[in-house]
């Protein structure tokens, strides 16, 4: 019996689907790039290479994955284990994934230092509408809604 192969997105080599990574959201179940590939690209080692571009502009990218026509604007792309979207792009040949609620409030209001958090003030974990989202300064903000996600609001 022959082994199963897959072609990796970046070197196009023809390989054992042993040299990938598992992926539960794709369809055949494993990452689109090689092991070695996967870690270059973490790495940063393909900034600049013409062969390594993520199709289309991320701002572009995510809002199309958005639903605006409610109050909340809901993610329809990915959404990770906990329940809250996941986003991931390419920025100077290095991969990035985020939370898309993140995301949002970084296009909106800047680059979050790493620790911070932000939350919605929906408690809808698939809003990204920037309205929706704060950081909390640990005031009463903070305790407001800590109340409201343990039903006492």
């Amino acid at each position: 019996m022959k082994p199963k192969t897959k072609t990796c997105r970046r070197c196009g080599e023809d390989l054992s689907t042993l040299h990938f990574r598992r992926n539960g959201q794709r369809k055949d179940g494993l990452h689109s790039l090689c092991r070695l590939c996967d870690h270059k690209a973490r790495n940063g080692e393909f900034a600049g290479d013409p062969k390594w571009r993520e199709p289309g502009d991320p701002v572009e990218r995510f809002w199309s994955k958005v639903d605006k026509t409610g109050d909340c604007w809901l993610w329809t792309g990915t959404v990770g284990r906990s329940g809250f979207g996941a986003f991931g792009y390419m920025k100077d040949g290095a991969a990035h994934n985020v939370l898309a609620h993140r995301f949002s409030y970084e296009l909106h209001h800047g680059k979050l230092a790493r620790g911070q958090h932000v939350y919605q003030d929906c408690l809808n974990k698939l809003c990204v509408h920037p309205r929706h989202i704060f950081r909390p300064a640990y005031d009463s903000r903070w305790h407001k809604y800590m109340a409201k996600k343990a039903g006492l609001q």
